[in-house]
């Protein structure tokens, strides 16, 4: 069955850390930080793995079926909106500030 994330409270205004576990991490992302306006899935790769870290997937539910960005490829290569919730993919422990 399907889940929902509940936006609630005020919106932050910067960036927080967010610490991983290998494997499939949930995720919200209320503050885009310093990536693009609005980001792409692709976006949260680089800025990980470019932060040391070792993303390889982006996932969103869409309501009836996952779609899922693998990093380093185009394809489906979504747009993130921050009252949704994502799930992502890394190799390593590590902690990120978007």
């Amino acid at each position: 069955s399907a889940g929902s994330w509940i936006y609630m409270g005020n919106e932050l205004t910067s960036p927080i850390p967010v610490s991983f576990l290998p494997g499939w991490n949930c995720l919200g992302i209320p503050s885009w930080g310093s990536l693009p306006q609005p980001p792409k899935a692709s976006d949260i790769c680089t800025s990980i793995n470019n932060s040391g870290g070792s993303a390889t997937a982006v996932a969103e539910w869409t309501g009836s079926a996952w779609r899922i960005h693998i990093c380093g490829l185009a394809l489906d290569d979504f747009t993130l909106n921050k009252k949704r919730a994502y799930v992502i993919q890394l190799d390593d422990f590590f902690t990120w500030t978007p």
